[in-house]
């Protein structure tokens, strides 16, 4: 697989808290024995931190991702997949 990835964020700050929203994209194609597929991802989210000091910050990364699975190849459109998850982390930031 080789994939093509892009990543852009926005900071918001409120007081001592710390909102990053967040949008990223990626484009693969990989192969598995005779199946290939290309895969295409959109990944909007956005993080929620507390600074606790000047060298911590802490808090919760949520993110969406969408995934578009095109066959390619002698495939049917048929083996086309569509997946939906949402990833939801915990934050540790140590600032230098």
């Amino acid at each position: 697989m080789i994939p093509l990835t892009f990543d852009a964020s926005y900071m918001l700050r409120l007081f001592s808290l710390r909102a990053p929203a967040l949008a990223g994209g990626r484009f693969g194609r990989h192969e598995v024995s005779a199946d290939s597929h290309v895969d295409f991802i959109l990944k909007p989210g956005f993080k929620g931190l507390w600074r606790y000091s000047n060298l911590w910050s802490f808090g919760i990364n949520v993110s969406y991702w969408w995934v578009l699975q095109l066959a390619t190849g002698d495939q049917p459109s048929s083996q086309a997949r569509m997946g939906n998850f949402l990833e939801v982390t915990a934050t540790a930031l140590r600032h230098l």
